[in-house]
């Protein structure tokens, strides 16, 4: 599975270039899961009163909510990652939020100010920002109501393989570390199999 993360501050346009990148993706042929971080301490799936809340209260260890239409997993914990990965059956990824995972990033802004959260792992900007005029070295700033095929080809070219989570492990088995790997399988330069994990 190929993990694209989709980052930046609160109303700068995640969900809609996560959206839009997911569109494309389908219309490719491949298929997306997502993950969204949430920080709100407050978030919860379940609410006070309903049946799997009861069942949860009662201490169960996970809760499944299975009706007509959807089915719902209830952890009463926040899950890792790595095992959160072994329930995903798709080609992608996508994730909004910036988790500390050594992937391709497109980073969502509304001002310049925001662009100092640019790191190596950065492959294009998009988001509010990009309804006006931008320009910013060796990216590229790509609007996902009008650059929609150019932002889905650029995911499709730079995304690879999820490298081990978590991340890094650092084995040095390709005769680097995970986070320069990263750099090089993104530049072209390395590919995702020079990782024997």
């Amino acid at each position: 599975m190929r993990i694209v993360i989709v980052f930046g501050r609160h109303e700068t346009g995640k969900t809609t270039v996560l959206e839009t990148i997911g569109r494309g993706l389908i219309e490719k042929g491949y298929t997306f899961s997502t993950l969204k971080d949430i920080h709100s301490t407050d978030f919860i799936l379940d609410r006070e009163g309903t049946d799997t809340f009861r069942h949860r209260e009662a201490g169960a260890l996970q809760t499944i909510a299975w009706g007509p239409q959807e089915t719902g997993i209830i952890f009463p914990e926040k899950i890792k990652l790595d095992k959160i990965l072994t329930y995903l059956k798709t080609d992608y990824l996508l994730i909004e939020g910036n988790l500390d995972i050594i992937a391709p990033k497109v980073l969502c802004v509304k001002n310049v100010e925001e662009l100092n959260q640019i790191n190596p792992l950065v492959i294009a900007i998009s988001g509010v920002i990009t309804n006006s005029k931008l320009n910013v070295d060796s990216l590229p700033v790509l609007n996902p109501k009008v650059d929609q095929k150019r932002l889905v080809d650029l995911v499709l070219k730079k995304s690879f393989e999820a490298l081990p989570y978590p991340t890094p492990v650092n084995c040095k088995a390709c005769n680097s570390n995970c986070q320069n790997l990263a750099l090089n399988i993104i530049s072209g330069k390395r590919r995702r199999e020079d990782c024997p994990y």
